[in-house]
C-alpha cells in the first residue's frame, strides 16, 4: 500500500512572466512605449521565462534600462541549490541614488532555473530587472540577429513551422570496421517550406550553444544537436531546445525566430514524493528520454548506462545498530542485482520506463512521530560503451520516501514462558499448562524459523530444562537436565549444556551476559527470543515477536494476528485454522512426540520454507572515506526480509561454529550467496556429549498431572498478600505506566507459584520476567531515547535505571537495566562476594587428554563461575614409575569466558627439564585451580597428557602402565612424539646417541610412517574413551555410593563415561555420533565449547 504525496515545492507551483526580453539590461526604455510598471504586480512566487536570461542583476542598473524608467536590482547574490530558500533585499535605482528605495524578496534555485517570490514595487514606472541579452523583434517582425534595433515586417518568408526536438540513435562510421556507433545526438524536425534555407539554432538551460545558417532541407541532418556541441559544457539532466529562422535564399534576410517546445533530456523520476509502510512495497518509475550510444551498432544488448542508487544520509553516517538488534535504514530493494538500476541502449517494446521496487524497511523501533523520511538519489559513473561523454554525468532530481511505522503493532506484544511453567500469548492471553515433553513455542510458517522448549516435572508442577532455537539449518540449545519425566524429579545437569550448530553466518545473532546468565537471540527477521538460565532450570523464555509474524507465527505463544490484542484466535491448533477454547486440546496439539521434528536430538530436522520468498537488499553506504562511488554503495542482498540483523555485534560468548552434513539439503537456486562459517583448527577444543534421556512415561498418556496442594503452613490469603508486596514494593508505578506492566497481573501465577513449590524460590523470578518485559519494550520505544531530563540523561536512562534486581544489593549501580558491580561483588544483583571461589569444577574427557589426538596446550574447564573475570592457577607435574613431580611454581592467567558455565585455561608452553637421566616420563599432569578475584582459589581438578599408544593413564590415582606394543620407548635421552603439534614438532623422536647410525635410521623411518597413519584426517576423528561397565537402565534414581568418584573431581558424577568428540569446525563437515550403550556423564549432557568471535 503506497500513496504519492503533493507538496507546494516553490520549484513547481508559480506564476510565469514571459514574453518580457524588455526587461533586460540591455534594452533601454523607448519613450514611444508604455513602461513597465510592477506596481501592479501581484505578490507570489514567480518563474521568468526570457530569451534574454532569467537571472536578476546583481548590480545597480541605469536609470531608463529594463523597459521601465526606475529598474529594480537585487543587492546580494543569487542562491545556490543548497541554500534552499533564501532572503535577500533588492533596491530601486531613481535619481535620488542607486538603492533609493528597497525591500525584501524570497529566491530558490531549482537547480535549471530560479524562482522568486516578488512584491508589489514600492515606486511608480519600476519594475524587476532580468537578463542581460538583447530584445527580440516582436512577434512577426525580425531583423538580422533577431534583436532590436532594425526590426522589420518585410523581406523574408512569411510561412511558418513549427519545430520539435527529438533525440535518436544515429551511425557513425567507426575507423577500420565496417560495423558503426551509434550515437546519441538530438534533432530539430519540421515540416519542409519549399524554396527555402533554413537557420537552426540550439539552446539547454535557457543558453544559446551554436547554430548552423544558410541550411537546405536536404541537408537538414547537418544540424543535430551531438556530444561534442555539449559535452563537457553541459551535462544531464537538461532541457534542450531549438529555433528555425527561415530564408528565401542563402544570406539573404531571415524570418522571425520559430521556436520548439523545450525538451527534458535525461531520467525523470515520475513522482518526487512516496510513502510506503513498513513491510510493504511501491513502485518507483523513472523515465529515459534520451537513448545510450553505442561503440558498435550489433552489441546494443551490451550497451547499458549504470546508475546507482544511493541515500545521501548515509553517506557519511553508516547505518548503525538498535537496542533491538536490526540495522537501522528506512528502505530496502526487491531483487536487486547491483546498487542501482539499468539504463538500455534499446528500450524493449519501445516503453522507456524504469521502474523497481521499494520496501520499507523495518528497523524494530517504535518510531518518534507518525513517519521517518529518506532521500533516493542516483548517480553515474564513466560510461566505458558509450564513449561520447554523454552519460558519464548526469543529475537527476532527489525522490524523497516518507516511511510510516509498523512496528507500532506490536507494542507490548510478548510471548512469556516463567516459573512452573505460565503463559502468557503474544496478545496478553494467561495459561497454565504443566505438560512435559517437547513442545513447539514458537513456530513461523512463511521464514523458517521455530523455538521449542523442553518441561519436566518439578515439584508439584512442571519447570522449563532446556530451549532449542532453530533457523534454517542452523540451531541453538540450552539443556539444565539429563532427562525429563513425568512421575519422578530429574536431577539437574552440575553445569548447564550450550550447543550452537550454525551453517549460515546469518542465521541468527546470539548474544550472552555472563553475570545475568542470559541469551538474547536475535532472528533475520527481527524476532527477539530471550531466555535465562540457572544450573536447575530455564528460568524465562521471552519471545518478542516482529511485523513479519504477523498472521505467520503460531505454537504455544498463540496465533499472532495482525490486530494487537486480539485473543479469541490464540488457541490455533496444529494445522488448523480455527480457534479451541480448549487450553489442554490446544497446548497437547504442539506437543513434539517424534524424532522427526525435535530439535534436541542429535540430528535435528530442516525446516521447511517458502522458496519463491522476496529477496531484498540495503543499499546504504558502509565504506570509507576514501574509494570511488562503487566503493560507497555496498549491497547487502539475499535478505528474505527487508531487515537485517546486527551480525557483527560483540558479545561475551564464544562458541564453536559447526554445521552437520547428515542432514542438510541441497541448496536452493535462491541461496547462491548463502555464506558458511569458516572453519576453525582448534583440537583443544573438547566437550563432553550425552543425549536426552525421556522417561517412557512422558509419552504414557494415562498419567494424569498433580494438582498442586497447599503444603508447608500456606494458604491462598498468606501468598496473596506476600506476592503483593514483594512486587509492589520491587516494580516502579512509572514502568506500568511506559510498558503497561503491572503488578496486579501476575499475582495469580505467584500465588500459583507458591503452592505447587512450596515456598517463595518463584517469587524472584516473577519480578525478573517483569523487568524483562518491561526493558524489552523501553528499548524500543526511539521517544525514550531522545527525551531529555533536567539532569541530561534521557528518559530511557532513567527508566531503566529501575531495572535492577534489588537495586545491585547496594553494592554497584544499575545502568542500562543491568547491574554493574563494586571491586569485589559479583552475580547478577552484586550480592555475592567475589572471594568466593568457583565450585562445580570439571574438565572434559575425564581429565585425560591424549597427544596424539590433540595438542593438548589448554583445556575447558565447566564450573559456576562469576564472570567477567576469572584466573586458572596452574602446576605442571610429570608423572613417573612409582611418583609424581612438580616441575616448577604454578603459572597464573586470565581465564577465556566461553559462557557462562565455561572457561579455557592455557598450559605454559615451556619444555620441561627432565629430573635425572634414567628416569621415565609416563605423563604430564596439570592441576588446575580456578578463582574469581585472582586470590582464592577453589578446589583442584586435574588433567593427564599422555601418548594413549604407549601409557594408560588414570586421574583416580594419577598413575600410568606401559603398553606393551608401544612403539617407542620414552627417557630422558628419548622423548617420544606426543602427538599432532606445532609444525615446529617439538616432540620429534630422539634415541640415544649410543644407538648405532642404522638402527637410528631404520627407527626414524617407522616412525615417520607411523605418525602419517596415525595423524591421517585426525581433524575429524572422533575421541571414544569408552570403559568397560554396566550402567543402569534408569537415571532417575541414582545411588551415588556406589559411584567411583576420583577424589579430584568431588561433584563429577562418574557412573557413565561419555562418548567423547572433539570440536573440529567445519561449515561443510561436522558429525555427531551417539552410542546408547556408551557410559554417561550425567552433569555434562552436551556441553559445546563455540569459539564465537
Amino acid at each position: 500500500m503506497f500513496y504519492h504525496l503533493h507538496v507546494d515545492d516553490p520549484c513547481t507551483i508559480y506564476d510565469k512572466i514571459e514574453n518580457q526580453e524588455q526587461r533586460s539590461t540591455n534594452h533601454s526604455y523607448d519613450w514611444d512605449a508604455v513602461a513597465i510598471n510592477d506596481v501592479v504586480l501581484h505578490e507570489g512566487w514567480y518563474r521568468i521565462i526570457s530569451r534574454s536570461g532569467t537571472d536578476m542583476p546583481t548590480s545597480a542598473q541605469d536609470m531608463y534600462s529594463c523597459g521601465t524608467k526606475n529598474p529594480i536590482w537585487l543587492n546580494g547574490a543569487l542562491p545556490s541549490v543548497e541554500d534552499g530558500i533564501v532572503t535577500r533585499t533588492v533596491c530601486t535605482q531613481t535619481s535620488s541614488g542607486s538603492c533609493d528605495s528597497s525591500w525584501d524578496i524570497n529566491i530558490k534555485n531549482c537547480t535549471d532555473y530560479n524562482v522568486y517570490y516578488l512584491k508589489s514595487s514600492q515606486v511608480s514606472d519600476s519594475a524587476y530587472c532580468f537578463g542581460t541579452g538583447g530584445v527580440q523583434c516582436p512577434i512577426g517582425w525580425s531583423s538580422y540577429n533577431g534583436f532590436y534595433p532594425g526590426c522589420n515586417n518585410t523581406g523574408f518568408p512569411t510561412e511558418e513551422v513549427t519545430p520539435h526536438v527529438d533525440s535518436i540513435l544515429v551511425e557513425k562510421p567507426r575507423p577500420n570496421s565496417k560495423i558503426p556507433s551509434l550515437l546519441m545526438v538530438f534533432q530539430c524536425n519540421f515540416d519542409e517550406v519549399s524554396n527555402c534555407v533554413y537557420d537552426v539554432y540550439w539552446y539547454i538551460n535557457a543558453h544559446y550553444l551554436t547554430e548552423h545558417n544558410n541550411i537546405l532541407y536536404s541537408n537538414i541532418r547537418k544540424t543535430d544537436l551531438r556530444p561534442d556541441d555539449w559535452v563537457g559544457k553541459h551535462h544531464m539532466n537538461m532541457i534542450v531546445r531549438c529555433s528555425v529562422r527561415l530564408r528565401n535564399e542563402a544570406e539573404s534576410f531571415p524570418g522571425p525566430y520559430y521556436e520548439s517546445d523545450w525538451f527534458k533530456a535525461g531520467i525523470y523520476p515520475e513522482e518526487l514524493n512516496y510513502q510506503v509502510i513498513e513491510g510493504e512495497s511501491t513502485m518507483i518509475t523513472y523515465e529515459a528520454t534520451v537513448s545510450v550510444g553505442c561503440y558498435q551498432a550489433d552489441q546494443t544488448a551490451h550497451c547499458n548506462q549504470i546508475l546507482y542508487v544511493t541515500q545521501p544520509q548515509y553517506q557519511e553516517s553508516p547505518a548503525t545498530c538498535s537496542s533491538s538488534k536490526i540495522l537501522q535504514q528506512d528502505i530496502a530493494f526487491n531483487s536487486f542485482q547491483f546498487c542501482g538500476i539499468t539504463v538500455p541502449s534499446v528500450y524493449r517494446d519501445s516503453d522507456p520506463k524504469i521502474q523497481f521496487n521499494v520496501t520499507g524497511y523495518i528497523d524494530g523501533q517504535y518510531n518518534k512521530g507518525i513517519q521517518r523520511t529518506t532521500r533516493l538519489r542516483l548517480l553515474s559513473l564513466e560510461n566505458k560503451v558509450d564513449l561520447s561523454g554523454a552519460w558519464d554525468i548526469i543529475t537527476i532530481p532527489d525522490i524523497k520516501i516518507s516511511v510510516t511505522d509498523a512496528d507500532k503493532k506490536m507494542k507490548n506484544r510478548l510471548c512469556k514462558v516463567y516459573n512452573d511453567p505460565h503463559f502468557v500469548t503474544a496478545d496478553g492471553k494467561r495459561y497454565d499448562y504443566y505438560g512435559v515433553g517437547e513442545y513447539i513455542l514458537y513456530k513461523n510458517t512463511k521464514y523458517p524459523y521455530q523455538v521449542n522448549a523442553l518441561f519436566t516435572k518439578c515439584g508439584g508442577a512442571s519447570c522449563n530444562c532446556g530451549v532449542a532455537i532453530q533457523a534454517g539449518q542452523s540451531l541453538f540449545v540450552v539443556r539444565t537436565t539429563e532427562g525429563i519425566s513425568k512421575t519422578k524429579s530429574v536431577r539437574g545437569l552440575s553445569t548447564p549444556i550450550v550447543d550452537k550448530r550454525i551453517c549460515d553466518d546469518k542465521s541468527m545473532v546470539i548474544e550472552e551476559n555472563t553475570v545475568s546468565k542470559t541469551f538474547d537471540v536475535t532472528l533475520p527477521i527481527g524476532t527477539t527470543v530471550s531466555f535465562k538460565y540457572t544450573e536447575k532450570l530455564i528460568t524465562y523464555i521471552h519471545v518478542k515477536p516482529s511485523v513479519l509474524d504477523l498472521e505467520s507465527a503460531e505454537g504455544l505463544c498463540g496465533y499472532i494476528s495482525s490486530q494487537n490484542g486480539k485473543k479469541d484466535d490464540d488457541f490455533r491448533k496444529r494445522n488448523e485454522t480455527v480457534a479451541t477454547t480448549s487450553k489442554s486440546d490446544f497446548a497437547k496439539s504442539w506437543d513434539v512426540t517424534g524424532t522427526n521434528e525435535s530439535l534436541f536430538q542429535e540430528n535435528p530436522p530442516i525446516l521447511s520454507y517458502q522458496n519463491n520468498l522476496h529477496s531484498y537488499c540495503t543499499c546504504a553506504n558502509e565504506a570509507g572515506t576514501q574509494g570511488g562511488l562503487k566503493d560507497h554503495n555496498v549491497l547487502h542482498c539475499n535478505l528474505s526480509q527487508p531487515m537485517e540483523a546486527c551480525y557483527d555485534v560483540k558479545t561475551d560468548l564464544s562458541l564453536d561454529s559447526r554445521c552437520s552434513n547428515g542432514n542438510l539439503q541441497p541448496k536452493l537456486a535462491s541461496d547462491q550467496l548463502r555464506r558458511g562459517i569458516r572453519s576453525t583448527d582448534d583440537t583443544d577444543d573438547v566437550i563432553d556429549f550425552t543425549p536426552l534421556i525421556i522417561s517412557d512415561d512422558v509419552f504414557d498418556e494415562s498419567i494424569s498431572i498433580e494438582v498442586p496442594e497447599w503444603t508447608n503452613g500456606w494458604s491462598y490469603e498468606l501468598a496473596e498478600s506476600t506476592c503483593t508486596e514483594y512486587l509492589n514494593k520491587r516494580f516502579s508505578p512509572d514502568l506500568s505506566e511506559i510498558t503497561g506492566e503491572y503488578p496486579s497481573d501476575y499475582i495469580g501465577t505467584c500465588v500459583d507459584d507458591i503452592k505447587a513449590s512450596g515456598d517463595t524460590s518463584f517469587m524472584s523470578t516473577t519480578l525478573d520476567t517483569m523487568l524483562t518485559t518491561a526493558k524489552s519494550e523501553l528499548e524500543r520505544n526511539q521517544t525514550l531515547k531522545e527525551e531529555i531530563t533536567e539532569d541530561g540523561k534521557t528518559v530511557l536512562e532513567k527508566l531503566t535505571s529501575l531495572l535492577c534486581l534489588n537495586n545491585c544489593s547496594s553494592n554497584g549501580n544499575c545502568i542500562n537495566g543491568l547491574c554493574v558491580c563494586n571491586a569485589m561483588f559479583g552475580g547478577e544483583d552484586c550480592s555475592k562476594s567475589r572471594t568466593t571461589a568457583p565450585s562445580n569444577i570439571s574438565v572434559p574427557e575425564l581429565g585425560l587428554c591424549k597427544s596424539r589426538k590433540r595438542p593438548c596446550r589448554r583445556t575447558n574447564v565447566m564450573g559456576h563461575f562469576m564472570p567477567p573475570d576469572v584466573w586458572c592457577n596452574i602446576q605442571h607435574f610429570e608423572i613417573l614409575e612409582n611418583n609424581r613431580s612438580n616441575t616448577g611454581p604454578p603459572t597464573i592467567s586470565k581465564a577465556v569466558i566461553k559462557h557462562s558455565y565455561m572457561v579455557s585455561c592455557e598450559f605454559a608452553n615451556a619444555r620441561r627439564k627432565r629430573s635425572t637421566p634414567n628416569t621415565t616420563v609416563f605423563a604430564d599432569g596439570y592441576d588446575i585451580r580456578l578463582s574469581n578475584d585472582g586470590s582464592n582459589y577453589g578446589d583442584v581438578v586435574t588433567l593427564i597428557v599422555f601418548d594413549e599408544e604407549c601409557y594408560s593413564c588414570n586421574t583416580v590415582n594419577f598413575t600410568c602402565t606401559t603398553i606393551e606394543t608401544c612403539p617407542l620407548i620414552r627417557t630422558e635421552e628419548t622423548e617420544t612424539g606426543k602427538g599432532q603439534n606445532s609444525e615446529k614438532d617439538e616432540n620429534n623422536v630422539l634415541l640415544p646417541v649410543s644407538v648405532i647410525v642404522g638402527l637410528f635410521v631404520l627407527g626414524a623411518l617407522i616412525g615417520v610412517i607411523v605418525y602419517q597413519v596415525k595423524h591421517k584426517d585426525i581433524g575429524h576423528r572422533q575421541i571414544d574413551t569408552s570403559a568397560k561397565g554396566n550402567p543402569a537402565d534408569d537415571i532417575f534414581a541414582i545411588n551415588f555410593a556406589t559411584q567411583n568418584i576420583p577424589p579430584t573431581m568431588k561433584v563429577l558424577d562418574q557412573r557413565y563415561t561419555p562418548r567423547l568428540k572433539n570440536e573440529y569446525s567445519s561449515a561443510s563437515r561436522f558429525s555427531l555420533e551417539f552410542q546408547d550403550g556408551d557410559r554417561r556423564t550425567p552433569n555434562h549432557l552436551f556441553l559445546v565449547e563455540n569459539k564465537y568471535n
